[in-house]
């Protein structure tokens, strides 16, 4: 397919003048014109580049000046077709009235983002790739925000986070999911700059507990294997 794009010499490709060349020219030069919140842009051009293999997610209503998140990721390796990969973000609002809702009429956990995951290159996505996926989309979902708070079953995601600022050009070459980390750090550092106050936290999974980070973190599971069965991108 590239040499019907491009002509070789040594070790070096040179694209010709044929349209097909152009276009991919044009695709390759153009800046991503979405502001923060809005579709478009790298998430809806990720199908056509072939580097980031997630749909667009669903988008939460407008966010408060404080917010919680509970992300998580789930695997499921039985699935017809081949294993699949699911992320998602449920928003928590510390300020309203019942913040908590009342599980038994469903209502809890009704602001949420997720998504299916596929391949990343050659590589299969991992529950790690989808649960630090879904710590850069709920950081998306947040502009608004004063205060995002989030909270997530995975201590090597926490560590990578936390660190990011810090990660050296060598550390970056050997980070996995590195394409999620390089934009979650962008992102952080935009948003530190403007004033937002960010903290990830490590909450104890599957603990059929009753407090608020133990039911919240099942609500992201269950948000996360709902995600896991829809088509993969």
């Amino acid at each position: 397919a590239l040499a019907e794009l491009a002509t070789q010499s040594g070790k070096h490709w040179t694209l010709t003048d044929c349209p097909a060349a152009a276009a991919l020219k044009t695709e390759m030069a153009t800046e991503d014109p979405r502001t923060e919140g809005e579709t478009g842009g790298v998430c809806s051009q990720a199908p056509s580049l072939g580097w980031m293999a997630t749909r667009e997610p669903q988008r939460t209503p407008e966010t408060p000046a404080s917010v919680e998140w509970y992300v998580d990721g789930s695997r499921k390796p039985e699935a017809v077709g081949g294993p699949t990969v699911g992320w998602a973000a449920v928003r928590r609002d510390p300020d309203a009235d019942d913040p908590d809702q009342d599980p038994g009429n469903g209502e809890r956990g009704t602001a949420y983002i997720m998504g299916a995951m596929g391949k990343v290159g050659t590589d299969e996505p991992t529950i790690t790739t989808a649960e630090s996926y879904a710590i850069l989309e709920a950081l998306r979902a947040s502009h608004g925000a004063q205060e995002v708070h989030i909270y997530s079953a995975s201590k090597s995601c926490v560590a990578t986070f936390k660190d990011l600022e810090h990660t050296t050009p060598r550390a970056w070459t050997r980070l996995a999911n590195r394409w999620v980390w390089r934009q979650t750090a962008r992102l952080k550092a935009e948003r530190l700059a403007a004033g937002q106050k960010i903290t990830v936290e490590w909450v104890r999974a599957h603990t059929d507990g009753t407090s608020t980070e133990a039911v919240w973190n099942d609500v992201a599971d269950m948000r996360a294997k709902e995600a896991a069965d829809e088509e993969r991108p």
